[in-house]
């Protein structure tokens, strides 16, 4: 006879099947059919492991994890190659991607030093939340300019004006060679020192005019270059993840003295009744 708590779980789903109109045999056959369905997905997964096994064994050659007490990352050379290189693999759980690229040697010491420090930079991005692909500042350029590009518009207020794309071209010239000068061609945007930014209006300021020359450009003309491209940084390299807010550049406008001028020209009373006149008697 089965223990009292058995007994009630027992007398439980007795009364369960009853209420629904099944008997044991109902219940008998659909504990089979769930018990065939589990069977049948657990071979379906240990096909599909052995097939992914069977896939990595035909392309990594020699694969060697970096860490002894993290599976995450490991070496390999690609089989499907005859070059010899190692290759290293990291993968993200949390966001279930994976990062392969070639390092270049031959040598397993260095492809491991290689891979181990590559490791930190790319488990730093992840951790970050930002992408685990680098791009300098001629690349950030390229990607923001072809973005523009395809919004060029004629029609008002729909996109950017063939006019303007080509004057943004200009503008963000001004940046590229800023970062020249600084001697950042080849580094990452996201190694850039944020307050290298500080000076960039006043770099302007001091370059020498290609048309008008002897003429100051105005604090308005340059803020409006800075302004082009803090957009660039945010449209692109803040928001598709490639730098984090922490390395976005400072940037600083020059200072613009206020002027209580209207904007447009206002009438007189006696230039207004002219106008007036004119279009009632001549113009029409």
């Amino acid at each position: 006879m089965p223990p009292p708590e058995e007994q009630q779980n027992l007398d439980a789903l007795g009364a369960l099947l009853e209420s629904r109109g099944l008997d044991a045999a109902d219940f008998i056959d659909t504990l089979n059919l769930l018990s065939a369905i589990k069977k049948r997905d657990e071979e379906k997964a240990a096909k599909e492991a052995k097939k992914q096994e069977e896939k990595g064994l035909k392309i990594f050659g020699d694969k060697e994890y970096v860490f002894e007490t993290r599976t995450d990352v490991f070496i390999y050379r690609d089989n499907r190659t005859k070059s010899g290189r190692y290759y290293v693999r990291i993968y993200d759980a949390r966001t279930k991607k994976v990062h392969s690229e070639s390092l270049r040697t031959t040598n397993r010491i260095e492809a491991l030093a290689k891979a181990e420090r590559l490791y930190r930079e790319k488990r730093d991005k992840l951790t970050r939340g930002v992408k685990l692909v680098s791009i300098d500042t001629k690349e950030l350029i390229g990607i923001y300019l072809r973005t523009r590009f395809k919004e060029r518009s004629n029609i008002p207020h729909t996109g950017i004006t063939y006019a303007s794309y080509e004057n943004l071209v200009k503008k963000l010239k001004y940046w590229e060679n800023y970062i020249i000068y600084n001697k950042h061609k080849k580094t990452k945007i996201e190694n850039i020192p944020p307050e290298l930014a500080k000076g960039f209006a006043f770099w302007i300021k001091e370059q020498p005019k290609q048309f008008y020359q002897g003429t100051q450009r105005s604090n308005e003309t340059i803020n409006q270059v800075v302004s082009a491209v803090k957009k660039m940084y945010k449209d692109i390299a803040l928001e598709e993840k490639y730098i984090t807010l922490a390395e976005f550049p400072n940037f600083k406008n020059l200072k613009v003295q206020r002027d209580s001028t209207p904007k447009r020209d206002v009438l007189e009373t006696e230039e207004k009744e002219e106008i007036q006149k004119f279009l009632q008697y001549k113009y029409t």
